[in-house]
């Protein structure tokens, strides 16, 4: 397998090619976006370039995605999300701000590229946009996490009673089955759950 894809990042820096595999992880991950065919461009540029090389990146990756297949076989994947594990998820997100420093500081190099760079106003609006980009993913996983919460979240008898009442509305509408059908379902469920 060959390093087929050119590596940039929003200031313009070139880095080492890497593989298609990795450039669509990238990608899929919020951090790069594609250019071209074969080319990605960096949202956040590594912090040492001259200590991490896109090869060192790419040797741990794949001794950090064997490890992953190998407890993947061992250990059973969970079955069932949890109210804890939903509210980890949205902590993590109101933690998560290094996009914004990491866009404030970029913008600094750019700033500081001086008049007379002419891509200097195209590339703050390009970090605007991804900022922007990346506030709204944010934005729909609390939405995404907040219902899952609220699936997740116990039920009242009266909130099981009137999900009950609302589906038995519905097929009746569709249906010529008599209520009482309903009811004699709805106390063998009832009797099922005890």
């Amino acid at each position: 397998m060959q390093k087929t894809v050119k590596v940039v990042d929003e200031v313009g820096n070139r880095y080492e090619a890497t593989y298609v595999k990795r450039a669509k992880g990238l990608v899929k991950n919020g951090r790069a976006r594609f250019i071209d065919e074969d080319t990605i461009c960096l949202v956040r540029p590594p912090n040492n370039t001259e200590d991490i090389k896109m090869t060192d990146i790419n040797k741990n990756e794949a001794l950090v995605e064997t490890a992953v297949e190998t407890t993947a076989v061992l250990e059973p994947a969970p079955t069932k999300y949890t109210l804890e594990y939903a509210l980890e998820q949205i902590e993590m997100i109101e933690r998560d701000n290094q996009h914004i420093l990491e866009a404030f500081h970029i913008l600094e190099t750019v700033k500081s590229a001086g008049p007379g760079d002419i891509g200097a106003e195209e590339k703050a609006k390009a970090i605007g946009n991804t900022v922007k980009a990346r506030e709204t993913t944010n934005q729909q996983l609390i939405n995404f996490y907040a219902k899952m919460i609220d699936d997740l979240k116990p039920k009242s008898e009266f909130d099981e009673n009137r999900e009950y009442l609302k589906w038995v509305k519905e097929c009746m509408a569709v249906s010529d089955r008599p209520v009482d059908e309903y009811a004699k379902f709805w106390k063998s469920l009832k009797e099922m759950n005890k």
